[in-house]
């Protein structure tokens, strides 16, 4: 079944009308400040997995962290996973 670039295209679009600012609602501070065992909010990894895949397309990370950012379950494996990959880019 082909769809064309009907999908790759939805994806392309929302990431080139997103605007700095929008960091601040999909990933605003309070929704990582959560009890470390506490289940990660669904859409919350959605953002940190899909933060992850640009920044290793961008700078050529291994593929492993995109793995990683898959993994995360809890917010205290989310700011774990945060704090070792900033590094990266600081």
């Amino acid at each position: 079944m082909s769809r064309g670039m009907k999908d790759e295209g939805y994806v392309s679009h929302a990431l080139s009308i997103s605007e700095h600012s929008d960091g601040r609602w999909l990933g605003r501070q309070a929704y990582f400040d959560r009890p470390d065992a506490e289940i990660i909010d669904p859409k919350l990894k959605a953002m940190l997995v899909a933060s992850t895949a640009i920044y290793a397309s961008k700078f050529a990370w291994p593929e492993s962290d995109v793995q990683a950012a898959l993994s995360v379950q809890t917010y205290g494996d989310a700011r774990a996973l945060v704090d070792q990959l900033r590094s990266k880019i600081d």
